[in-house]
């Protein structure tokens, strides 16, 4: 948390921020539409099944943006105000904070699959398929929202760059595993939805280690 933002012309400062929290929110986006390309390949079963999963996806991923947003607020007044102590303290209790909300979410989430699903209207014959994506995206969401707040706290310190060049990497590694674990190439086990939800979930493990190893340095 080394940034001093007080100092500066804002339109500068604007630009800094913004430009490369753009290019991160590409990056995810991108992510998206490149897993939903290597899944269609498997048919439209598996389709089907993944699209009745994005309302799920958006409302956990709008929760760790909430989480985000509200720790940027209280994190850059602290250290606008040069309470470094307070800044970190603030840090540590809002991921431990999104740590409990992720992990209610995600066992939550496992143990209402089938209900959950029958009440969007899935239709049975891809409730497995559904349950074969999300019994392994619901532990992984717990990495994806570490990995945002993380982020999001080393934003609100004025460095948008590296959160950036994170979810740039969880991006690019995800587009290199996804097709090796769902159609099983170059020796890789064919792993169908099992192995996309997987890809996401060991790609934003990695983003999580380098986000929280930053935090620490």
């Amino acid at each position: 948390m080394k940034k001093d933002l007080t100092q500066g012309k804002p339109l500068d400062h604007l630009l800094t921020l913004t430009l490369p929290t753009i290019w991160g929110a590409l990056a995810v986006m991108s992510m998206n539409l490149a897993d939903t390309w290597i899944i269609a390949r498997l048919g439209p079963d598996a389709l089907a099944a993944v699209s009745f999963t994005f309302p799920v996806v958006m409302i956990i991923t709008s929760i760790a943006f909430g989480i985000g947003t509200a720790s940027i607020s209280l994190i850059t007044r602290a250290v606008g105000s040069k309470q470094t102590e307070t800044a970190a303290a603030y840090a540590t209790h809002t991921l431990a904070i999104a740590l409990s909300i992720g992990l209610f979410f995600a066992l939550l989430g496992l143990a209402t699959i089938t209900p959950l699903f029958r009440l969007l209207q899935a239709p049975e014959h891809l409730l497995p398929l559904i349950h074969d994506y999300m019994s392994l995206w619901y532990l992984g969401s717990i990495f994806i929202i570490l990995t945002l707040v993380s982020n999001a706290i080393i934003r609100a310190s004025g460095n948008t760059r590296f959160p950036s060049l994170v979810l740039i990497g969880v991006s690019v590694l995800n587009l290199g595993l996804t097709p090796l674990l769902v159609h099983g190439l170059f020796g890789f086990p064919k792993l169908a939805l099992h192995g996309a939800a997987l890809a996401t979930s060991c790609a934003f493990l990695v983003g999580l280690i380098v986000a929280t190893h930053h935090l620490r340095a």
